[in-house]
């Protein structure tokens, strides 16, 4: 069973808040304020996150397939899997690598996320979120995507943007969506 949080979901950024960081700052190896466990996620190609995009929601349909009484034993298993085997994920929860990665692709810089204890345990919120910052340029693609998939897309305090989710699913498609208007963009 994937967990879904109670958090409302709105869509509404101010770019005139928004700016992307110097490159010093992007390779620091110390970490940030906002995340001292920060490692920097680059090079990341579209291939590569439509890759994990995909991964992600075969595993996502796979835990939604699981009898109900056999799902914690299942999930505890899946979690084992994933940190064993699943090479896409880059040190990414389950759930948030293929929006981070989706996000990197086409120029944002992600700066934490945490997918809120979807398959449980305790986490840093209660629902899944990434902060990163975004050029100018691409805040009506990301709006659009996090319409198109009811995800939540703020700026956060310090003017950053978050994405955020009552539902896993929500980061997939959009995901999904952000990866497929890009590609149409860059081809005509």
């Amino acid at each position: 069973m994937l967990y879904t949080a109670d958090v409302v979901i709105e869509q509404s950024v101010n770019s005139s808040l928004m700016e992307m960081p110097d490159e010093e700052r992007l390779t620091s190896t110390d970490g940030l304020d906002e995340n001292h466990d920060y490692g920097q996620i680059c090079d990341v190609s579209i291939d590569e996150a439509i890759e994990t995009i995909a991964n992600e929601a075969e595993l996502l349909t796979r835990i939604e397939s699981i009898p109900e009484e056999e799902q914690e034993e299942a999930l505890a298993e899946i979690s084992d899997e994933l940190f064993d085997d699943f090479d896409s994920l880059i040190g990414l929860d389950f759930g948030v690598a293929g929006l981070v990665e989706a996000l990197t692709a086409i120029g944002c810089a992600t700066i934490s996320s945490c997918n809120g204890g979807v398959m449980g345990g305790s986490h840093a919120m209660p629902h899944p979120w990434i902060i990163f910052h975004a050029p100018t340029n691409l805040v009506d693609l990301l709006l659009w995507a996090a319409k198109e998939a009811n995800a939540g897309l703020i700026n956060n305090y310090s003017g950053m943007l978050q994405a955020y989710s009552d539902d896993i699913w929500k980061f997939n498609r959009m995901a999904s969506h952000l990866i497929k208007r890009h590609k149409e963009f860059i081809s005509g």
